[in-house]
């Protein structure tokens, strides 16, 4: 599985992951761990010579809130 970092900034969340060449990731969120109802914040396609993604989301108003990311392989 890929490292994810996670670093809080003043209103938004940053995360930080390596990607493969053209392979997609999907940037997930839920505010309980069900398996239903996860929404997408973004996609990313990993790009040749470029192997680290960030994607940043504003600091959600929910008591808690729970990220995935999706990984569709390069074919």
């Amino acid at each position: 599985a890929p490292k994810l970092e996670i670093q809080k900034l003043a209103d938004e969340i940053e995360f930080h992951f390596l990607t493969e060449t053209t392979a997609n990731y999907a940037l997930q969120f839920n505010d309980t761990v069900a398996s239903q109802g996860w929404q997408t914040v973004t996609t990313v396609t990993g790009k040749p010579g470029t192997p680290n993604a960030s994607v940043r989301t504003p600091i959600p108003t929910a008591s808690a809130r729970f990220y995935r990311i999706l990984i569709e392989p390069a074919k």
